[in-house]
């Protein structure tokens, strides 16, 4: 038996892709600097074809050319982005913890090319995005935010209005808790380096014709590269546990 579609069929699978396409374009693993536009573009095809049938009955039956179908493709496009910009948001939160760390290693004007933001980032950048990033799919916590896809259909209904005000207090509280997450998974680091400066400062008021910091300096990078190997498993298996939970409450507002 020969399969067919007709125009709605076909429009509704677009319809799913305008929103996927634009979760793509910022989901992490994804939405990668390094990730060919082709992968990202098949990706989104492909998982369109699969999950269109399960959300086919919230889709506007809308004509091809039209103003309401010009206003429905910008809105799906825009919560595509916003679903997406939640994971890229949370996974900021590692750069913020790598300046961190560089800043009490004394690394902080050594840099080195970070593949996931295309530009010159510190040194343990890379190292924690791309380690989180293979960890998000090694422990299959991108199969949540498939989950969340299929459910934003149930929170923000294709026929209803834009929601600006739960877009504006969603980024908000994904901005302060991506913040807080960076700062608490780097606050070892803070302890470790306030206590050595306390100690240099001390060290070099007790003793002012050496230059303490210049000589605790070799001390100080080769204490914080021995942190970060010991922290280092701690800080990813906390952020991926924090990432997973982060998604499964998202549904529930």
């Amino acid at each position: 038996m020969i399969q067919t579609f007709n125009m709605e069929e076909l429009l509704a699978y677009f319809y799913v892709f305008t929103r996927l396409g634009g979760v793509m374009m910022l989901l992490p693993g994804f939405g990668e600097f390094y990730i060919p536009m082709r992968i990202r573009l098949l990706t989104a095809v492909v998982m369109s074809l699969a999950i269109t049938p399960v959300v086919a009955g919230t889709l506007p039956a809308t004509t091809l050319v039209g103003a309401e179908t010009v206003y429905f493709l910008v809105r799906e496009i825009a919560i595509g982005f916003a679903l997406g910009a939640i994971g890229r948001i949370l996974l900021n939160a590692l750069q913020i913890s790598a300046n961190l760390i560089a800043y009490q290693t004394s690394l902080s004007s050594a840099t080195i090319f970070n593949p996931a933001m295309g530009t010159q980032d510190s040194p343990f950048a890379p190292y924690l995005i791309m380690g989180a990033t293979a960890l998000i799919f090694v422990t299959n916590t991108h199969y949540q935010i498939i989950d969340v896809f299929i459910k934003s259909y149930d929170a923000f209904p294709p026929t209803g209005g834009f929601p600006f005000g739960d877009f504006k207090d969603m980024m908000v509280r994904i901005v302060s808790h991506s913040f807080s997450l960076g700062v608490r998974l780097a606050f070892p680091f803070l302890i470790a380096g306030l206590i050595v400066n306390f100690s240099g400062g001390l060290l070099g008021r007790l003793v002012p014709q050496i230059q303490v910091f210049f000589v605790l300096m070799p001390a100080q990078v080769l204490l914080g590269l021995i942190c970060v190997m010991i922290c280092v498993t701690t800080i990813m298996s906390v952020f991926v546990q924090d990432f997973f939970n982060l998604y499964q409450d998202l549904p529930r507002g």
